[in-house]
Formats: C-alpha cells, sequence, structure tokens
C-alpha cells in the first residue's frame, strides 16, 4: 500500500497497529471537529472535501467523489463511524444553506454539489457497521 505512513505505526515500540493513527484521529475528532462548537463541522467536511478520490480515471474528465476507504487512510474507521453517528443530524442541519467552494491542486469542489454525496456515503457506513454488529 502505497500511503501507508507513520500513521501505521504505534507510538512506541517496534508495533504496527496503527497506534500513530488512532492518536492523531482522537486529536482531530477531540480538538478540531469538537462538537461543542458546531463552527467545527465545517472543519470535518472541509477536511473530507479535501480528501475525495479520482474515480474515473480513463475518461477526459477526472471525476473526484466521496470514498469512505480514502477517508480511512488518515482517519481511525472507528472514530470517524462513531462521529458521524453521534453528530450526524447536528452536522446536516448546520449545512442548511451553506455553500463554500474549496480548491484543491486537483479539482474543485463545493458544499452544493458534493455535500450529499459526503452525507450519503457516510450514512450507509454507519448503517452497514449497524447491521454487521
Amino acid at each position: 500500500n502505497l500511503e501507508i505512513g507513520c500513521g501505521f505505526y504505534d507510538e512506541e515500540g517496534a508495533g504496527d497497529r496503527k497506534g500513530i493513527k488512532k492518536e492523531f484521529s482522537k486529536y482531530l475528532f477531540d480538538v478540531c471537529f469538537n462538537s461543542d462548537d458546531e463552527n467545527n463541522f465545517e472543519y470535518f467536511v472541509d477536511y473530507l472535501l479535501l480528501n475525495l478520490e479520482m474515480k474515473d480515471h480513463l475518461s477526459r474528465r477526472d471525476e473526484y467523489l466521496p470514498d469512505f476507504k480514502k477517508f480511512t487512510v488518515m482517519l481511525d474507521e472507528d472514530q470517524l463511524l462513531e462521529y458521524w453517528n453521534k453528530n450526524e443530524e447536528k452536522i446536516k442541519e448546520y449545512f442548511i444553506g451553506k455553500n463554500k467552494t474549496i480548491y484543491t491542486v486537483s479539482y474543485i469542489t463545493t458544499y452544493e454539489e458534493d455535500l450529499g454525496g459526503l452525507f450519503e456515503i457516510l450514512d450507509k457506513e454507519v448503517e452497514k457497521n449497524r447491521l454487521e454488529s
């Protein structure tokens, strides 16, 4: 896997149980995306929209879409699912009527274009997790 970085390893020792990734995710969810301040929902959504996955490599126009597995390269899957499960309704309500353009080196996206698909992917993963539990 080309995307394995230091987050694959543990904070101490020679283990590789993704301890650094879990600690980094904990920091993001507890501090940067903390739901006590609704403005942090924007940081959460922007972070995900900055990490869309290129889907159509063969056409002339590359398409970038939300992909749950891409999000979990840097974010701990369990923490992401727990955060979305806990805050889904508040986040969706927060973004009603909001629009913003996000620029990356590879693509431009807007809340209007991609929030619906992003929320749908997160909803499906939470539901899938519930069924598997």
